[in-house]
């Protein structure tokens, strides 16, 4: 993900200062000022543009975008929170809620119903060992269970 930012000392002057930051070379906020204000040269600075797999608000603070750049470079998660910002429409909800409703990846809604089925549902347990090839209504599981399965992942409503 990367950032333009401007410097809003330069703009009043009426001179046009900018650069890109790409977020995924930084792991602080005061390691990111230092360069914004080191290549800026100047205090004032506003993030005019994000460049992001998904909509982005640039007046989030820089503490937020890193936190976005930080669970998308997740190597197991990372795919999977950019599908739920895309999904939800607002990373900010995404970035508060995404730990809480990512229950993991799946071959299909299937196969998560049964697992889940299975680590909470004794009656289902005691009915599957019993009735090999009996199978619960996948959709009724998912609607009363408030699944969702976006390319693999499955995520809980919150």
């Amino acid at each position: 993900m990367r950032i333009y930012i401007v410097s809003l000392v330069a703009e009043a002057i009426g001179v046009q200062l900018g650069k890109w930051f790409d977020l995924a070379e930084y792991v602080s906020v005061a390691d990111l000022e230092a360069d914004i204000y080191h290549e800026l040269t100047m205090f004032e600075y506003e993030v005019r543009t994000v460049d992001a797999p998904f909509k982005v608000d640039p007046r989030m603070s820089l503490e937020e975008l890193l936190a976005i750049q930080e669970k998308l470079d997740d190597p197991c998660h990372g795919e999977a929170f950019e599908l739920y910002a895309n999904y939800q429409g607002d990373v900010q909800y995404a970035l508060d809620y995404f730990d809480e409703a990512y229950q993991g990846e799946w071959p299909s809604m299937e196969d998560f119903a049964h697992d889940f089925l299975m680590e909470v549902d004794e009656e289902y347990r005691a009915a599957y060992e019993s009735c090999r090839g009996w199978s619960p209504d996948i959709d009724l599981v998912a609607f009363h269970c408030d699944f969702t399965e976006i390319d693999g992942h499955i995520f809980q409503a919150v």
